[in-house]
């Protein structure tokens, strides 16, 4: 049987339910039992290819204005909410502003004065906006004081500048560590144990032999340049006197001198004397610049300039130098002529303590201190 008498039998079915005692329905059986072959349409493989490769790049060519809309009204409903919320503070006055940049472009060279004439323009108390960070600018003497003695505490916390994460040990030193239990801790150690009375009182013969020693350096130079020259010997001061005051925090820390003419490093430290003076190098040329992944920080991410790389390895360095101090004073404890020779040293006190207190006095806690009092500054 042919389709069409299968088709013409399903129209007579319902017809014959008047009668159904009637109907015969093997014939339909056998007819609905045949399998009936269907040709479908065959697509061109050409075709077939070229359909889903339309559709995704249809899709691609959607998908970066789709982020960049999303990115823009993500941005945006930032901006409203933070406007809004900065309507409802009772902020202090600000001069007009750059969307990106703030008041950056408000600063020259020298810095104070432009600080001043925005302070004689606008008003003793002024909100400036370095890129993505609100400074407090204040000029007033009364309100000067009023921001440290009674909101002090309002105050007390450092900003976390991604310049000086790696420079700080992750901000746990004593002048970049917020208001909380680990500044507590570093300010009571520094105060009662390593600058008391006693301890400057202690260290006084190590001030005086660091003085005499510099005194000796310049009268010995100055008698090599004369016998030389008729003309008078010049000194640089500022070089000489920022050794002087390294020497002496040096020593004070562990008593060692990393400064000094041919003679003054013993010769078991000289090598060591030089990877310290490079480090000192290093840093200083780190913090003396200003750093604008500060103010923008998408600028960190891109890491131009390589700060970010320099600052890792130089943390890494300055580590490894104040755990080193430690480990030496660790196992000199026993070794009384080693401590006779060196003298009594912050480490070796801080690292006597450590056992009574080791969460107080733990190695962190002393390369915290022994970093932040190596840098003059």
């Amino acid at each position: 049987p042919s389709t069409r008498s299968a088709l013409a039998s399903c129209l007579i079915i319902p017809r014959c339910r008047q009668a159904p005692a009637r109907v015969d329905f093997s014939y339909s059986r056998r007819i609905s039992s045949t399998p009936v072959h269907v040709r479908q349409p065959i697509a061109s493989p050409s075709l077939t290819s070229k359909i889903p490769s339309m559709a995704d790049a249809g899709t691609l060519s959607y998908l970066p204005l789709s982020l960049a809309t999303v990115l823009f009204v993500l941005i945006l409903l930032g901006i409203l909410r933070k406007s809004r919320r900065e309507r409802s503070l009772r902020l202090p006055p600000s001069p007009p502003s750059l969307p990106v940049i703030g008041h950056l472009h408000l600063f020259k060279k020298p810095l104070h004065r432009a600080l001043a004439n925005l302070a004689a323009a606008h008003g003793p108390v002024l909100l400036l906006r370095f890129g993505s960070r609100r400074v407090l600018h204040v000029t007033d003497p009364a309100a000067a004081e009023e921001c440290l003695t009674a909101h002090d505490v309002v105050f007390a916390n450092r900003p976390r500048l991604p310049s000086a994460r790696h420079l700080s040990n992750g901000y746990t030193t004593l002048g970049s560590s917020s208001y909380g239990a680990n500044w507590r801790n570093l300010r009571r150690i520094a105060t009662v144990e390593v600058l008391s009375a006693g301890s400057l009182l202690r260290s006084a013969a190590v001030r005086t032999d660091e003085v005499r020693l510099a005194a000796r350096r310049l009268f010995l130079e100055a008698a090599a340049h004369g016998a030389s020259e008729p003309s008078p010997a010049r000194a640089n001061v500022k070089a000489r006197a920022f050794e002087l005051a390294l020497n002496m925090v040096a020593r004070m820390i562990a008593g060692k001198r990393y400064y000094g003419g041919e003679g003054d490093v013993p010769e078991s430290e000289v090598e060591e004397a030089g990877r310290f003076r490079e480090m000192v190098r290093e840093y200083f040329a780190m913090h003396g610049a200003s750093n604008l992944q500060d103010f923008l920080p998408v600028l960190g991410v891109l890491d131009i300039g390589g700060a970010r790389r320099r600052a890792v390895r130089l943390s890494r360095k300055r580590n490894e130098w104040a755990q080193r101090l430690i480990d030496e004073h660790l196992a000199s404890l026993d070794d009384d002529e080693g401590r006779s020779r060196r003298g009594r040293t912050m480490v070796g006190d801080l690292v006597e303590m450590q056992a009574a207190d080791p969460e107080a006095y733990s190695d962190k806690v002393i390369r915290a201190l022994c970093l932040v009092l190596k840098q003059p500054t």
